[in-house]
């Protein structure tokens, strides 16, 4: 990371607590009327025993330290896709070859930019249907989105580093066919997509298995208190070794303060000395 990023990590990390407070304003108040006591979530959530991480490195997280009672289950709502069963689709997922999946709702841009390219378009759209929606598009209101991902000419719009980022506010169809041709046609976005998905799959145990062993863990030991940091029990000034810092420069300014005085009594005397012998 460059100077910048890491200038905007250290801001967000000074402002996660303020962000978290403000966030869980509602839930605090619900927790402490349920509790019967004035409590919060961030309190709650720093006694659980154990924290489960729907995250993965591959695809949803940087490198990052993580504590012992923090369990990485990312991907446990992934399902292996199933042949698709709804007639409709089949039937016009037959026509071409290559297929596209939207489901940003309606925007004209798409609508307009989706007719001018030869692929079957399946629009998630719980909105009102255009009126100008080309034949190649067709619009539904449920998808089966992961049997959808498991066909191989299946294209897909955004992903994480992997394809063209679009930002809907100055979206046109001149810039989504681009991104579109670009995903499509260049190779570089189905193999480093290909990579990811490897390393993501490539483990000893399945994340829903793994977060119910570690269930169970907590349940036949009553909790997994050997895993707790001790962090959780520090305030502010303690969690950051200000009162260590603040120990430690009171010991260098005394040491300081200590030597100097010495020496200039020193200095005094030889000083005295000095004159009184010219004196004499």
């Amino acid at each position: 990371m460059n100077l910048w990023q890491r200038s905007m990590n250290l801001v967000r990390a000074l402002l996660k607590p303020t962000a978290c407070r403000r966030l869980f304003t509602l839930a605090d108040e619900i927790a402490s009327r349920v509790l019967q006591r004035k409590t919060s979530m961030v309190e709650i959530m720093s006694q659980a025993a154990l924290w489960f991480m729907r995250s993965d490195f591959a695809f949803f997280e940087f490198p990052q330290p993580q504590m012992p009672n923090m369990v990485m289950i990312g991907g446990m709502a992934t399902k292996k896709p199933k042949p698709l069963s709804q007639a409709p689709i089949i039937t016009f997922l037959k026509k071409k070859r290559e297929i596209i999946r939207k489901s940003l709702g309606e925007m004209e841009e798409f609508v307009n930019g989706s007719g001018e390219h030869g692929f079957v378009v399946l629009w998630r759209n719980t909105g009102p249907v255009p009126q100008n929606a080309p034949k190649n598009v067709k619009l539904m209101k449920w998808l089966p989105q992961n049997d959808l991902w498991g066909m191989d000419n299946v294209q897909r719009l955004v992903s994480r580093g992997v394809a063209e980022t679009l930002r809907i506010y100055d979206l046109t169809s001149e810039k989504l066919l681009v991104a579109l041709r670009k995903v499509i046609n260049d190779k570089s976005y189905k193999e480093k997509i290909t990579e990811l998905s490897a390393i993501h799959r490539d483990r000893p145990i399945e994340p829903l298995d793994l977060a119910v062993f570690w269930t169970e863990f907590v349940m036949r030991h009553k909790g997994a208190a050997h895993l707790r940091p001790a962090a959780h029990e520090l305030n502010w000034i303690q969690y950051h070794s200000l009162d260590v810092i603040a120990f430690l420069l009171l010991i260098l300014v005394t040491v300081i303060f200590v030597s100097v005085r010495s020496c200039m009594f020193c200095f005094r005397k030889c000083f005295r000395k000095t004159q009184k012998r010219k004196r004499e």
